[in-house]
């Protein structure tokens, strides 16, 4: 196969059905989780994510939006039992809402007094 959009199964949140779906070449885990939720008649909001389940060291970790899925994929080898999960996540973005949490002092002491979009820009680059 020429790799450039492949068919692979995305698990859903409550872990007993697997969708599978077309991933494009270029399409960002936050266009994979819009897409799921818009086919799927799922809640719309900005909380979904993609969880990468690692099997052979059960792991996990979230995708980052703007992360390529079919590179994750990809990065797995061909007999691979790891996964990808679409989950709705209430805290995808507390590191926004409570940054002190998640940050040392000296970062918080760049974002003191700037909007939330300049607040928003800082963080995401630590």
């Amino acid at each position: 196969s020429s790799g450039i959009n492949a068919e692979y199964g995305i698990h859903m949140s409550d872990g007993n059905m697997i969708k599978t779906v077309r991933v494009e070449r270029s399409q960002t885990a936050w266009d994979l989780c819009l897409y799921m939720v818009l086919k799927n008649d799922l809640p719309i909001c900005g909380n979904w994510t993609l969880v990468e389940q690692i099997v052979n060291n059960s792991s996990e970790r979230t995708l980052e939006d703007h992360e390529v899925v079919i590179k994750v994929y990809k990065s797995w080898g061909s007999n691979s039992q790891n996964r990808l999960s679409l989950v709705n996540n209430a805290k995808k973005w507390q590191f926004l809402e409570t940054p002190e949490m998640f940050f040392s002092s000296n970062v918080l002491d760049r974002v003191r007094g700037r909007s939330r979009d300049e607040i928003e820009e800082v963080l995401t680059e630590e």
